[in-house]
């Protein structure tokens, strides 16, 4: 059964260049405990495909550090994607994959998820499993078996 793993990048600092926005130290600390998250869950993607902002190649980098992963794609479109255009990036996915980490922002993420009848609200860092039936380019709300969200606990400073 496919699994699609959707995280939404860390805290970051302000900054006028939303691009180039970095994560915060609560952020790089949050990465890290997302992925000792995933390690601890055996949640491993054969696939990993991030948005080309800083916050977000960081937090993927964090999770590729921690699983000992192969490095994360840049994805230019999703960077203020739609729902729409996630699903078509999801539908890119080789069958031989059969983990999926996307990692992006809000509200796209959120959309995404309320497709599948998962309205949530997905916090800096939270991490959200979806296991269905079928083939990457075929995701939709019949699909979906199960979801569940996962919210790590950074470490204090």
């Amino acid at each position: 059964m496919p699994r699609l793993l959707l995280l939404r990048h860390a805290h970051s600092d302000p900054g006028e260049d939303d691009l180039g926005r970095p994560l915060s130290e609560r952020g790089r600390r949050e990465a890290r405990a997302v992925g000792a998250l995933m390690r601890a869950k055996e949640l491993r993607p054969g696939r990993i495909v991030a948005s080309p902002a800083r916050r977000t190649v960081g937090t993927a980098q964090a999770v590729v550090e921690a699983l000992g992963a192969l490095p994360p794609e840049e994805e230019a479109r999703i960077y203020g994607a739609s729902a729409e255009v996630l699903l078509d990036i999801i539908g890119s996915t080789p069958s031989t994959v059969d983990c999926l980490l996307l990692v992006g922002h809000n509200p796209g993420l959120e959309d995404l998820l309320g497709l599948m009848d998962a309205e949530v609200h997905l916090k800096p860092a939270d991490l959200a499993e979806v296991r269905f039936e079928g083939s990457w380019d075929g995701l939709g709300t019949p699909d979906v078996m199960a979801w569940q969200i996962h919210r790590p606990l950074a470490p204090p400073p």
